[in-house]
């Protein structure tokens, strides 16, 4: 598990892990700070796709792509993880 943010990555980082849970289907999994801060990331992303119209609003292109290099950097660095609590 990568212990470095991407260097596309641009943000505020936690300073510590936490478990966290998927809210559909109760899988828990604990991710170190890096792991916490994608995930977070990744959670703000699709609510501000969803508020700005969706993925089929081509506003939301730059969003989307965002959300995408997280979620591969998620498949490659945990994948349980990716597969417990964003699949």
């Amino acid at each position: 598990m990568s212990k470095q943010l991407p260097k596309w990555f641009e943000g505020e980082q936690f300073s510590e892990g936490a478990t966290v849970t998927n809210p559909y289907s109760g899988a828990t999994c604990e991710l170190n700070a890096v792991e916490l801060t994608l995930y977070a990331r990744i959670l703000n992303l699709q609510r501000q796709i969803d508020n700005k119209g969706g993925v089929f609003n081509p506003a939301t292109a730059k969003l989307q792509s965002q959300m995408s290099k997280c979620l591969g950097w998620f498949r490659n660095n945990n994948v349980e993880a990716y597969f417990d609590l964003l699949d």
